[in-house]
């Protein structure tokens, strides 16, 4: 058999995973189900199970679009719906996070209505922008960012929105446009004086990028695109921060608020997975004679090993031994686990249709439907 199932773990019923944390050798999932919230611990060695119930079932929000309307519903607990408003605009993106929820509406003639709500569906504040073109919303487990790309200075903004209290914590007038986030950090990009600069702040507001940093961020390995590349890109704990630059990979330390590491970026890269900063070795997503490809290059620029032609990638879990890729395909994701053999990639698995891993090491990988969690070792 290509792999062996060490262990499974079938998780509550009636949940969802809603947030992944790694904490040495467990990993946390927090489930959002109907009355409660869980944190559910699992040994990646043994597949012992630790659950504990947490105090507070925060708010998540999702938008249901029809041709002539939109539906804004926020939940308070897995399908347990606190409250929902229909609205008659172009567009509509909304986000909950703790007890707030915080609505983008595009209107006709490139107006923006941001609306903040309360966890009964009270509004409590209502800001209005002209000139949009564009705008993204992201949140990591405390802060909402609206972000917007206008036609003049004034179109583009930047809120930074705390959900314990509903109060705007930043508004950034004249930057922004694009934005990614997870459960700890929102990042926030734009031009500023022909430059592309981030900035970013943690869960409890405070700047990780004081007077920001030259670059584009990538939040690796889960979010290996310099944009939301899916919906549960902001539920995981990234390790890494990585600022792209036109020559250059900058890890950033957001606790030292230092950028720690830097190495050439290799050509035509689109994405990153991978800086490891032992090995100086930089795993990225580029597109080499017109093929989209994973490759793993050293210091030096040499490629180690390269894979064949990717589409739809979403994410990718690397180790010195196995790579494990998560796609999408004709909107069902799928999970392939490969063995690194020499300066190539030999296929071992195809997982169910829409399992996705979420912890690789060594020659063991971690993957879930949602429903169970299984460790298995290719061998």
């Amino acid at each position: 058999m290509p792999v062996k199932n060490l262990w499974s773990r079938t998780l509550q019923r009636n949940c969802r995973i809603d947030a992944i944390r790694y904490q040495y050798e467990w990993i946390e999932l927090r489930l959002y189900c109907r009355e409660q919230y869980l944190n559910y611990r699992i040994n990646s060695i043994s597949g012992k199970v630790e659950i504990r119930r947490l105090d507070h079932v925060p708010l998540r929000g999702t938008v249901d679009h029809r041709r002539e309307f939109h539906t804004l519903i926020c939940y308070r607990g897995l399908e347990n719906r606190a409250w929902t408003r229909i609205v008659k605009v172009v567009n509509a993106k909304m986000v909950c996070r703790k007890d707030i929820c915080v609505a983008a509406l595009a209107k006709p003639g490139l107006i923006l209505e941001i609306n903040i709500f309360s966890g009964n569906g009270e509004l409590l504040e209502r800001f209005t922008i002209s000139s949009v073109i564009d705008f993204k919303i992201v949140a990591s487990d405390n802060l909402i960012v609206v972000t917007t790309r206008g036609i003049r200075k004034q179109g583009t903004i930047s809120l930074v929105i705390d959900s314990s209290t509903g109060s705007i914590i930043e508004h950034l007038t004249g930057f922004g446009g694009n934005a990614v986030a997870n459960i700890d950090y929102v990042l926030i990009c734009g031009e500023h004086e022909g430059k592309m600069i981030t900035q970013g702040y943690n869960n409890d507001g405070e700047e990780i990028i004081p007077g920001g940093e030259e670059g584009i961020p990538v939040l690796t390995p889960f979010n290996p695109f310099p944009v939301m590349m899916h919906d549960q890109a902001s539920m995981f704990e990234s390790k890494q921060i990585i600022l792209m630059g036109k020559n250059e990979l900058k890890l950033y330390n957001p606790e030292e608020f230092l950028v720690e590491y830097t190495f050439i970026r290799p050509p035509f890269t689109r994405g990153v997975l991978n800086l490891n900063i032992h090995e100086n070795t930089a795993s990225v997503v580029a597109r080499i004679m017109g093929r989209p490809v994973i490759a793993t290059y050293d210091i030096n620029g040499k490629i180690l090993w390269v894979s064949h032609s990717v589409r739809n990638l979403i994410y990718s879990l690397i180790t010195s031994e196995i790579v494990g890729m998560a796609i999408k395909e004709d909107g069902i994701w799928k999970t392939k686990v490969y063995r690194i053999k020499g300066n190539s990639l030999e296929l071992e698995e195809i997982f169910a249709p829409n399992v996705f891993p979420i912890y690789a090491r060594k020659d063991n990988i971690i993957v879930t439907d949602g429903n169970v969690v299984a460790l298995y070792r290719v061998e």
